[in-house]
């Protein structure tokens, strides 16, 4: 009787450990659905799922679904317009960017004429001055990520601590 207990237990903990992980074990992260019948509903799913090989067939729903479908038009309905207007936004932007490089004839008027050797060349102490300053902006946005990334980490860890009572 007592083996029985404990093999439901078991069981038991093993979906629990599957409802507090963030990944699966093939380390992919948490998605979300936007398909009619569950929008914004977050789960976790192996991309290997179809790969023989691997045979990795987890999925697990992170979120409850919704009481019923008047709330899932209503999400559907408010990230479709949200997305429209990120869309229309960056169409804009796009083409103030195309419109705004003025520049871009004369840059390239000056590529398509070689130097002549042993003469100075005009704008490549601007070019070089230009990759340093891009270079500082380059360094500063791989320490942002380096920065974020050990955040994440640091919190990862933090969870799986929390979680198995360390």
């Amino acid at each position: 009787m007592s083996s029985s207990s404990s093999v439901g237990s078991r069981g038991s903990n093993r979906r629990v450990m599957n409802r507090l992980r963030s990944r699966c074990y093939c380390g992919d992260p948490v998605w979300t659905s936007w398909i009619p019948f569950n929008p914004g509903r977050r789960f976790i799913g192996c991309p290997n799922y179809q790969d023989v090989l691997k045979d990795c067939k987890f999925f697990y729903w992170v979120d409850h679904p919704l009481p019923n479908q008047w709330y899932a038009n209503l999400l559907l309905e408010f990230h479709n317009n949200v997305n429209l207007e990120n869309n229309a936004i960056f169409r804009d932007y796009g083409q103030q960017q195309v419109e705004g490089n003025i520049l871009g004839d004369i840059v390239e008027q000056q590529v398509a004429q070689p130097p002549v050797a042993n003469q100075p060349v005009e704008g490549v102490a601007i070019q070089v001055q230009n990759g340093k300053e891009g270079g500082k902006w380059k360094s500063f946005y791989v320490f942002m990520v380096s920065f974020v990334f050990v955040l994440v980490m640091l919190k990862d860890l933090q969870d799986r601590q929390k979680m198995y009572g360390k």
